[in-house]
């Protein structure tokens, strides 16, 4: 491996813009034909947002025109790529252990593999999913080593993301920590610049760097999100996929070229889909009748585990506790609908059981009583409709006014509170 050198950060990421406008430029004119013949296309689950096709064939995607689906039928569906929600891929299996180095970039995602090359200001991955990719240093927030998530000191590696260091600070194998500016990075050491000149740290020494940068820019809407089997996640500004050859562009300009069979899943980011734990709730109250006093959590059961409901685990959505009571601003008519699915959490008590409502505008839209664990309810859909007002003239009929807040209530059922760690499951509202 040689050396890496870092100069001064950001002239990477100029370029890494530049290159993905060209980029965009360059696909916009670029029209991928669909194939009558369907025996290379991907078969997949695609979620949208009028429900789920199951069994079916994803023949292409593109941002501009949309997904083309063949069904088990026979028959072919166009749709557009507002009206996606995920493309969720079967033929690889699940999502499989990943190995190696894992590098955390400053927007969240989470690239893994085996360190192969530094060279100037950039770092390369050899991935399992992808193949090699090139990293700008610029776009790290995060290197850990094979070591960094194996026993007692994950959580201080967890600390360490968190940190808010203006310097890079280097975490080593006996918990301490050194701070200074990694000037080089190769396969026997780092060398970390301080007040007292380079520092020497070789490789068995230390398990994680945390890159002290700017967080980015928000990335243009819509994107996408795509979950690899064995190497993370990426953020891409676009995909196109046909006949199950796969492409994008990544947010610090890297094109990735792979097949469809390496991703678990796509989701997009942007479109009429928006997951409600990605807003903030208006108020949110948290009234336990025996047990702690237990905010909300969003991405994590109430307590901070995994949200796994019926044996499945799931990436989005809101944990709480009985009584709970979360309201969010509907925005004066954006949103049409409300989905979910709800279930108490598998690591809670037998003894859960709650009562749940989702209340729009005060009125009771839909209520189940008696939720316990082992089971996932749902998907529900509630309209979005307020008040009906009058028409303005004599006789004319009445219409309904946009919704101006959501509650979702979940209250305690025959136990107390005892067990009664209620998961919200991909809440989302649907945007008119």
């Amino acid at each position: 491996m040689r050396d890496i050198c870092r100069g001064s950060r950001g002239m990477r990421i100029a370029a890494a813009s530049a290159a993905c406008a060209a980029w965009m430029f360059s696909s916009r004119g670029a029209v991928i034909a669909q194939s009558a013949d369907v025996s290379g296309s991907a078969p997949a689950v695609v979620r949208t947002v009028e429900g789920e096709l199951s069994a079916a064939r994803v023949v292409s995607f593109d941002p501009r025109s949309g997904a083309t689906v063949a069904l088990g039928d026979g028959t072919r569906r166009s749709i557009a790529t507002s009206d996606v929600v995920s493309i969720e891929f079967g033929a690889g299996g699940g999502r499989e252990h990943a190995r190696g180095w894992r590098i955390r970039l400053q927007n969240g995602d989470e690239v893994c593999g085996w360190l192969t090359e530094a060279v100037e200001q950039s770092i390369l991955l050899d991935t399992r999913d992808l193949g090699p990719i090139r990293i700008p240093v610029e776009a790290i927030g995060l290197i850990l080593t094979p070591a960094a998530t194996e026993g007692a000191m994950s959580e201080r590696v967890a600390a360490l993301e968190r940190s808010e260091a203006t310097d890079d600070v280097v975490l080593l194998s006996n918990g301490d920590s050194v701070s200074g500016f990694m000037s080089r990075l190769d396969h026997e050491a780092l060398v970390l610049d301080g007040p007292a000149g380079p520092q020497r740290i070789a490789k068995d020494v230390f398990l994680a760097i945390r890159l002290a940068g700017e967080r980015p820019s928000p990335v243009p809407r819509p994107h996408f999100r795509a979950e690899l089997r064995a190497s993370g996640r990426l953020t891409l500004e676009t995909f196109l996929l046909e006949q199950g050859a796969a492409r994008g562009l990544t947010t610090f300009g890297e094109e990735v070229r792979f097949d469809a069979g390496r991703i678990a899943s796509v989701s997009v980011v942007g479109g009429r889909w928006q997951p409600l734990d990605e807003l903030e709730p208006i108020s949110a109250t948290h009234v336990p009748m025996l047990t702690l006093d237990r905010p909300h959590r969003r991405g994590s059961n109430v307590v901070g585990g995994a949200l796994r409901v019926g044996g499945r685990e799931y990436a989005q959505g809101i944990g709480v506790q009985s009584r709970s009571v979360l309201t969010f601003d509907l925005g004066g008519g954006v949103y049409e609908s409300f989905v979910a699915s709800f279930g108490i959490d598998d690591s809670a008590a037998p003894e859960g059981d709650v009562s749940v409502r989702i209340v729009v505008d005060g009125a009771v839209r839909y209520s189940q009583d008696h939720v316990r664990p082992g089971r996932l309810y749902g998907p529900v859909r509630v309209e979005l409709r307020g008040a009906r007002k009058a028409g303005g003239a004599e006789g004319a009929s009445s219409e309904s006014s946009p919704a101006a807040q959501l509650q979702l209530i979940v209250d305690f059922g025959d136990n107390g509170d005892i067990g009664d760690r209620l998961n919200w499951i991909e809440p989302a509202l649907i945007r008119r």
